[in-house]
């Protein structure tokens, strides 16, 4: 798992999920971090 926070000039930050699993890569982008626990529920799903 790797979270980044994402910042340009004149826009909000966000953050980029990215989670490995069995199945390929999947990624969120939300305006607040995710949790552990939100996290591994997304590499289960």
């Amino acid at each position: 798992m790797r979270v980044y926070r994402i910042s340009k000039t004149g826009e909000t930050p966000y953050y980029l999920h990215l989670v490995s699993t069995l199945q390929g890569t999947k990624y969120v982008t939300s305006q607040t971090q995710m949790t552990t626990e939100e996290l591994e529920e997304l590499a289960n799903s």
